[in-house]
């Protein structure tokens, strides 16, 4: 049985929500959620990618919806629907994108999956710890060749953000942004 909060969330418009979602709201969120789920979904269905399932697609869609509600203005002439299908989108756009745009893998640089034995080496305690010290060691590298502008900007890219978002989460511009990785790519690279 829903408690009268909740009564009270499902009886507010969209607006009014995303208000409440602006003031850091969770079950504003989550009613807004409700309703656009199936918008999220049928959008969704709309783009495919290799190794993306639906759950990840209806991820990045929560995502836009929440992008929507924090930049949704009440007195514009587009409704909240349309908005937040605009913005859902966009967010599915920019994902497809910036992972089109990710230069190939050279085939020499593949291993072949038949080729690797990872049941047998997970199984070895040794193994694993040897892959623990190469991975912390690889990560104490990378954190003394890169400033913290690049590590920054470098983290945002291996979590699949486009410039845009990356330049608004350091606080940067997507100039700034795209120059820091080059720079990544030159250090990384040496």
């Amino acid at each position: 049985m829903p408690s009268d909060f909740e009564t009270r969330l499902s009886e507010l418009d969209d607006s009014a929500l995303c208000a409440l979602v602006n003031q850091k709201s969770q079950p504003a969120f989550e009613e807004i959620t409700k309703r656009y789920k199936g918008l999220i979904r049928s959008i969704s269905k709309e783009y495919s990618y290799p190794g993306f399932d639906s759950g990840d697609f209806m991820q990045l869609g929560l995502m836009g919806l929440y992008s929507a509600c924090k930049t949704y203005k009440n007195h514009s002439t587009i409704s909240f629907k349309n908005f937040a299908a605009v913005c859902i989108r966009r967010r599915y756009i920019s994902l497809v994108r910036s992972l089109s745009n990710r230069k190939a893998i050279p085939k020499d640089a593949v291993v072949p999956f038949e080729n690797y034995d990872t049941y047998s080496q997970a199984l070895n305690p040794e193994a694993l710890l040897l892959d623990k010290e190469s991975d912390e060691s690889f990560f104490e590298l990378i954190k003394k060749r890169l400033s913290y502008m690049e590590l920054c900007t470098l983290k945002g890219y291996a979590q699949g953000m486009s410039y845009a978002e990356i330049a608004k989460s350091t606080g940067l511009s997507t100039k700034a942004v795209d120059n820091a990785l080059q720079r990544v790519r030159k250090k990384l690279i040496k």
